[in-house]
């Protein structure tokens, strides 16, 4: 039987599930380096302090570094109706292999996300725009 979490919600906002392209970069902060280029991946869900991010380029030596807070994520989002993509710097707080994508036969990942580093204007764009499609 698996274990299911009993606590708390631990999340700080409203959390909105819409799919939204991105692009995300993987940084060492540590060394001041970038890992990765510029890749693809889609947010799933997001709210003005984290987002759930789908992706297939993933290198599994990076996830240790990655959960730990090691290695950062750099996202540019395309949020909806928002006339430039929002910027953040995330931490990748969990993460799951999930299937493999049918097209490319790449493993897929979904990474849980909280943002460090996000302007105010861009959290409130992302506010906006959960406020506005809930009220429709």
């Amino acid at each position: 039987m698996e274990d299911k979490y009993k606590g708390l919600d631990r999340r700080q906002s409203v959390r909105l599930s819409r799919e939204m392209p991105a692009r995300f970069m993987l940084i060492d902060e540590e060394r001041s380096a970038e890992i990765t280029d510029v890749r693809s991946g889609s947010i799933r869900n997001i709210s003005a302090g984290g987002a759930l991010m789908e992706c297939t380029d993933l290198n599994e030596e990076w996830i240790e570094g990655l959960v730990s807070g090691m290695i950062k994520v750099a996202l540019e989002i395309e949020v909806p109706e928002s006339e430039s993509p929002v910027r953040a710097l995330a931490r990748a707080v969990w993460f799951s292999k999930i299937d493999k994508d049918e097209k490319t036969k790449k493993q897929k990942y979904i990474l849980g996300l909280k943002f460090i580093d996000i302007t105010t204007a861009s959290q409130d764009i992302i506010r906006n725009y959960i406020i506005k499609t809930y009220l429709g």
